[in-house]
C-alpha cells in the first residue's frame, strides 16, 4: 500500500525528532556535569550581585545578654560601630540621622532606622531609607560562660550605591573591628553607670 502524504510527513518529523534527541541528550548531560563541577566562587559572586553583598562574623562579648541587647538597640551603637560617624541626631524612637564624614572629607547626613527589635534576640539597623543601601543585623544568645553573650553579626550592602563608596577597607575586617570596638565601648558605658541615652531631637526654624 502506498503511504499517504500525511503519513510520510509524520514519519519524517518523527525521524528528525529522534535525531535531535540523539545528539541533544548527550550535550545536556555534558552541560550538567560542567555546571556541577564549575567552581562555586563565580556562581556565588553572581548570586551575591543579585541579592546584594554581605559579610558575617561571630563574637563573644564579656557582658550579660540583657546589657548587650539594651546597648545594641540604642543608636549610640552606630557611632561605636562606624568610625566615620561624628554625631547621632534623634528623630523618634526608631529613626535617627547620622552625621558622618565620608571619603575625601565629604560631610554626609544619612537617615538610619531600627528595622528589627526582638527582645534579647535580634536588633537590626538600616541606612539610606527604604529599601536601604546598607545595614547591620545583630543576633544575640547566651554565651558559653556566665555573664557572656554570643553575637552573630551580619553586615550587608548594595554594590554600586554612592553611600557605600564612602567607606574604605575590607568589609569583613571592618565588621570584626567594629565588634571589637563595640565590646570596649559597652564596657566603658556600663562602668559609667548606664548606656548613654539618645540626645533630644534638634528642632530648626523660628520660634513662635
Amino acid at each position: 500500500m502506498r503511504e499517504s502524504r500525511r503519513e510520510r510527513t509524520t514519519g519524517r518529523t518523527g525521524r528528525r525528532w529522534r535525531r535531535w534527541l540523539g545528539w541533544a541528550a548527550p550535550l545536556a548531560a555534558v552541560a550538567a556535569v560542567a555546571v556541577a563541577r564549575a567552581p562555586a566562587r563565580p556562581l556565588d559572586r553572581l548570586a551575591a550581585s543579585m541579592r546584594g553583598r554581605e559579610v558575617v562574623t561571630d563574637w563573644t562579648v564579656g557582658e550579660p545578654l540583657e546589657a548587650v541587647y539594651r546597648y545594641c538597640r540604642d543608636a549610640c551603637v552606630l557611632a561605636d560601630l562606624v568610625t566615620e560617624i561624628r554625631r547621632i541626631e534623634r528623630v523618634d524612637d526608631r529613626r535617627v540621622r547620622a552625621h558622618l564624614v565620608g571619603a575625601n572629607g565629604v560631610p554626609l547626613v544619612v537617615p538610619v532606622e531600627r528595622t528589627a527589635d526582638r527582645d534579647r534576640q535580634l536588633v537590626a539597623w538600616r541606612a539610606g531609607g527604604h529599601p536601604g543601601v546598607c545595614g547591620v543585623q545583630i543576633r544575640l544568645r547566651p554565651g558559653p560562660w556566665k555573664h557572656t553573650t554570643r553575637v552573630h553579626a551580619r553586615m550587608w550592602w548594595r554594590p554600586g550605591r554612592g553611600l557605600v563608596r564612602q567607606f574604605a577597607g575590607d568589609p569583613q575586617r571592618r565588621l570584626e573591628d567594629a565588634l571589637h570596638r563595640m565590646e570596649c565601648a559597652l564596657a566603658d558605658r556600663l562602668a559609667d553607670g548606664e548606656v548613654t541615652p539618645l540626645p533630644s531631637p534638634v528642632h530648626h526654624g523660628r520660634r513662635h
